[in-house]
Parts: structure tokens; C-alpha cells; sequence
């Protein structure tokens, strides 16, 4: 096992670290059955790039690139302000799993051209808003344009069922292109 590939027959598991070939005596890579690490992946690999790309357009402006990452940061905001306009919290309730807190049922609208991936993150508060009680994120991947996609949000905060009422306000939203 290693950080980087020892030879052209190697290859990458799951957990991001490189094998050598199988054989008869060569160590079998760890299973892998998390649907978790593949919405990370899923979801960060763009967001990587993203920021990649940011990047080396900043090298490449040189005394424009405070100018180019404003501009880009400028136009990130612009679209995580009307995509919150694309997500409805359509259900505020206790879990009905005993051993989870709150959930927000979601319902989020691509108003965008261009099939589009969410994050959307809510927070469970206290009634006046002056105490967060638990916070929860969706993701929803490849949503169409005009298409309408479901989701739920809970938070793991058990201590929510005996805060008595409490309210689910969107956090954030980031929507990018699939």
C-alpha cells in the first residue's frame, strides 16, 4: 500500500491509497460499500476543480488575478442567491427514527439551463432564532432544468426532541452545473 503508484499495474481503491497487482501473495485492498464517500467524491471532485481552475487562472492573469478570483467569487454568490430561491422546505418535524433529531423535508426546483448539482445545508433553531439547536445537509446530484427533486435534511442532535418548538431555516445553498 502506498500514497502513490509503485509501477503501471498498481491501482487505486477506495480509501485513495494505491495496491500493488493481486497475486498470490499480495494484500487485498479494504472493502468499500459506502455510499457516503462516493456523494463526497461526487461532490468534491467538481468543487475541486473548481477551485483548481480559480487558481490557475489567477496564475495566469498575474496583476489581474485579484480582478479574475473577485469577478468568479462575485459570480459564485450571484448563483447561490438565486439558487436559494430554488429550494422549499416543504416539512419542519421531529424524526420519526427516535434516535435522530429534526428533519426538513426539502423540494428544490432547477430554475437553471443546465442540469445541476445542490448542496443545501438547514439549520434547526429556537423559535426566536437566538439558539442553534442542530444543523443537516442534503445533496442532490444531476437535477434537470425545471425538473422538481426531493430530499430530507436531519440532524443527528437528539437533544432537539426535548428543546420543544423549533424552526428549519436554510443555511445555504450552492448549486453547480453537472
Amino acid at each position: 500500500m502506498s500514497d502513490t503508484p509503485q509501477g503501471p499495474e498498481w491501482f487505486k481503491a477506495a480509501d485513495g491509497k494505491w495496491y500493488p497487482p493481486q497475486g498470490p501473495t499480495s494484500v487485498s485492498p479494504p472493502p468499500s460499500s459506502s455510499t457516503g464517500k462516493k456523494i463526497a467524491l461526487g461532490c468534491g471532485i467538481p468543487i475541486v476543480l473548481f477551485l483548481l481552475l480559480l487558481g490557475g487562472c489567477a496564475v495566469l492573469a498575474g496583476g489581474g488575478a485579484k480582478k479574475a478570483v473577485d469577478e468568479a467569487s462575485r459570480q459564485a454568490a450571484s448563483s447561490d442567491n438565486e439558487a436559494l430561491s430554488d429550494v422549499t422546505i416543504t416539512k419542519c418535524a421531529l424524526d420519526d427514527n427516535e434516535f435522530l433529531g429534526a428533519t426538513a423535508e426539502l423540494a428544490v426546483l432547477n430554475h437553471s439551463s443546465k442540469p445541476s448539482s445542490y448542496i443545501i445545508s438547514i439549520v434547526f433553531e429556537s423559535p426566536d432564532g437566538t439558539k442553534q439547536l442542530g444543523t443537516g445537509t442534503a445533496i442532490l446530484n444531476n437535477v434537470g432544468p425545471n425538473q422538481t427533486a426531493t430530499d430530507k435534511a436531519s440532524t443527528l442532535e437528539s437533544d432537539i426532541r426535548t428543546a420543544g418548538k423549533f424552526n428549519c431555516k436554510i443555511a445555504s445553498v450552492s448549486r453547480t452545473a453537472s
